[in-house]
């Protein structure tokens, strides 16, 4: 699954991570267990490094593009 980056700030621990906003990114793998970090994680595999970030900081391409449209009136 492809996800938007919409913030690069952690909720987690309140600190930058190294996320681009508006850069897209592939999902690899999800954690819905919540019992390490109380959120949702996606794995996203960037350089060669995996790392779990909050689902907080992505939005779906799909769901991103049609409120996009929305926006446009289209």
């Amino acid at each position: 699954m492809k996800v938007i980056c919409i913030d690069n700030v952690s909720k987690i621990s309140g600190t930058k991570t190294d996320l681009v906003i508006g850069q897209i990114y592939e999902v690899i793998g999800e954690n819905k267990t919540q019992m390490m970090f109380g959120t949702d994680m996606y794995q996203i595999e960037r350089g060669g490094k995996k790392a779990f970030y909050s689902v907080d900081l992505f939005r779906k391409l799909d769901d991103w593009r049609e409120d996009k449209l929305k926006e446009l009136g289209i």
